[in-house]
């Protein structure tokens, strides 16, 4: 009974991580139509295909916009970022490490009989 609570658990939070995804995916393919009929139509249901779906939007993404250059600078600073974060933080462990070493070493030193 434990285990089943667990696993309610686990497929709760999935469902609840993966729905901004779910959104994200059925709302690229709807057509407009289908996307802002909505707050007219009571019978209309946001969360699947009223209309059929299609790729204008996709379209319209790749083809009418700099997406894939904004894709590129996003990858770029994200690279530049990930170099700048370990070239700082390699050398301040080591310094780190350095310091706690010596120190360690001087409190053995100290403490033990001569």
């Amino acid at each position: 009974m434990k285990r089943l609570g667990l696993y309610a658990a686990a497929l709760g939070f999935m469902a609840f991580a993966g729905f901004p995804f779910y959104w994200m995916f059925i709302t690229a393919f709807k057509q407009n139509r289908d996307l802002y009929v909505g707050a007219f139509d009571t019978q209309h249901v946001p969360w699947i295909f009223n209309d059929p779906p299609t790729f204008e939007h996709v379209r319209f993404l790749f083809g009418q916009t700099d997406f894939l250059r904004w894709v590129a600078n996003t990858l770029l600073v994200t690279v530049a970022v990930v170099i700048i974060t370990v070239l700082v933080a390699v050398p301040a462990t080591a310094w780190r490490v350095s310091l706690d070493a010596g120190a360690s070493a001087s409190a053995w030193a100290s403490s033990s009989p001569t």
